[in-house]
């Protein structure tokens, strides 16, 4: 891949070689100058072809980018060949109300809406009806803007003013894909922001020299074979590198942003800009009144059918958005609704394997100890006293499931009170150290240390199950207008991507209370490296968030 590449390179460096070498040796407007135009014509195809390719095969990622590139080049391409046969055939200039000048001038479109496809966003973000009506707001403007200003003078009212709108609006067109590129080539990651450098130096250069053609051409200077004409064939060859080197990088990664939830958003904007832009001329043309009434009556159809289509693409993107919001709402809602029941069942799953496999077999002992006695009441000071003591633990270890479903500590000791309290009886029963400390000494609101407390469970059950420790961190402070509470363990650790994308529920759990009370939590992990699990939790939530924490 990279020797071809290389190899396209040196042709298209040798081509403009032989341009510039022609253009110094052979006197202008020779027959051999005027046969370079079909040169002109192939290296067009040439990136059509490659842009096509490119887009059959989604090189970088994307496919709308090479699609609406392979459209203008083959768009800029027919009109070469519509030139080229009124020249090298006909042997006349291009007619003005020929459809290569529309031609031309709409070629440019397609390479704006390539522009705005943004191809590094994610492709979950990247839908095709955004794509689409953002092409057709683009066509709809530039449209408007050729049928209000060109059209009229270049088939219904000949004057020799065509040239100069045309040359005017071309230009202006010319420099809005200028600045549209520069704008989202300084935006964009790698390797698009290659790709969009080359498209805009060969924008550019294009921009320039096809400038500085027209102005010959109206003047009645142009002569094939000068400087422009030199400049417009490196900046086709430039067009061509486009494609070529785009399958070069295509081995590297594709970085990809997240959504930008602002696109739909923008598209409205810009549409709107739009709407107002065209209003301006309308209530032109009817306030003037010693202008013919054909061209005025045709002018304010094509800004009124403009507008049309602009509110109509505009709503239909409008439309299409809030379905696809509805529809992601509806999946992150029935996801969330099954973490939730998982959850549930899993606990269910925990409380009724302590029960049966500890409470229930402990208790089952008890009952064939009390059987043994009324069978032997020899010795009974002595068995009953242990078996008041296993009853005691029973007990103790029914109420600390208990507690583990509802702390009523919470509410009698508060909760700084509560989470010391259960800290310790929590260290007892697992025979490991739970090393609590608060600065807290004002009440904390309910809500706030259900939260808190919830969490803390999850963190030193996973902390027992996983860590291989015996001594834990708890620190419960109050900075400002947050509380924060901080678990920190010296064990083994864990794999932060891994855990995420597993399916444990526990990371999920903790994440989705904290974020319910409008806090944020920071998991610090690495394999053998211990874990830090950091919770800032404000003290002003809404009402919502207090139903639904508990």
């Amino acid at each position: 891949m990279r020797l071809r590449s290389s190899s396209w390179q040196a042709a298209l460096i040798g081509i403009v070689v032989i341009k510039a070498v022609l253009s110094v040796a052979v006197k202008p407007g020779s027959f051999v100058v005027s046969y370079s135009g079909i040169s002109y014509l192939l290296l067009l195809l040439l990136a059509t072809g490659f842009a096509t390719r490119n887009a059959f095969q989604k090189t970088s990622g994307s496919r709308s980018f090479w699609v609406f590139l392979g459209s203008a080049y083959g768009l800029w391409a027919l009109n070469q060949a519509i030139q080229l046969y009124y020249e090298l055939v006909r042997h006349i200039e291009t007619p003005d109300e020929s459809i290569a000048d529309t031609l031309l001038f709409l070629h440019v479109v397609p390479l704006m809406a390539a522009v705005v496809t943004l191809p590094n966003r994610n492709a979950s973000d990247r839908k095709l009806y955004r794509v689409l009506i953002d092409s057709l707001l683009l066509l709809f403007f530039w449209t408007f803007l050729y049928g209000y200003s060109v059209f009229p003078y270049q088939y219904l009212y000949s004057t020799s003013s065509y040239a100069l709108r045309f040359d005017v609006i071309y230009l202006l067109e010319n420099l809005a894909l200028i600045l549209g590129a520069g704008i989202v080539t300084l935006r964009i990651e790698q390797p698009w922001k290659r790709i969009y450098l080359h498209l805009l130096g060969a924008s550019a250069l294009y921009a320039v020299c096809s400038a500085v053609a027209n102005l010959a051409i109206d003047s009645g200077g142009y002569v094939n074979g000068k400087l422009y004409g030199l400049g417009l064939t490196v900046s086709v060859c430039w067009s061509v590198w486009v494609p070529l080197q785009a399958r070069h990088l295509d081995g590297g990664r594709v970085a990809s942003r997240g959504p930008d939830r602002g696109d739909n958003s923008q598209s409205s904007v810009w549409a709107m800009l739009a709407v107002v832009m065209i209003s301006i001329p309308i209530v032109w043309e009817l306030l003037r009144r010693n202008e013919n009434t054909g061209l005025r009556t045709l002018r304010l159809l094509v800004a009124v059918a403009t507008l049309v289509c602009l509110a109509s693409a505009a709503y239909i993107k409008e439309y299409l958005a809030r379905r696809e919001l509805a529809s992601q709402m509806e999946e992150t809602l029935s996801s969330m609704s099954r973490k939730l029941i998982e959850s549930q069942e899993q606990e269910r799953l925990r409380i009724g394997r302590e029960l049966h496999d500890d409470i229930s077999q402990r208790l089952a002992m008890l009952s064939a100890e009390l059987d043994q006695l009324q069978q032997n009441p020899a010795d009974v000071q002595t068995r009953v006293i242990k078996l008041r003591k296993q009853t005691t633990e029973i007990s103790n270890d029914v109420q600390a499931l208990s507690h583990e479903l509802h702390s009523a500590k919470l509410q009698y000791l508060g909760v700084v009170g509560g989470i010391r309290s259960w800290c310790k009886e929590f260290g007892e029963r697992q025979t490991m150290e739970i090393d609590f400390s608060s600065d807290i000494a004002s009440a904390l609101p309910p809500e706030v240390g259900l939260c808190l407390f919830r969490v803390l469970q999850e963190a030193l059950h996973n902390a027992v199950k996983h860590s291989g420790v015996k001594r834990i961190v708890v620190q419960l402070a109050k900075h400002s207008h947050e509380v924060h509470l901080v678990i920190t363990d010296a064990g083994k650790g864990f794999d932060l991507n891994a855990a995420k994308q597993g399916r444990g529920l526990g990371l999920t759990n903790m994440q989705e209370r904290v974020r319910l009370l409008n806090g944020t939590i920071l998991v610090k992990s690495k394999p053998m490296s211990g874990t830090t699990i950091h919770v800032r939790v404000p003290l002003e939530s809404d009402g919502f968030s207090k139903r639904a924490v508990g």
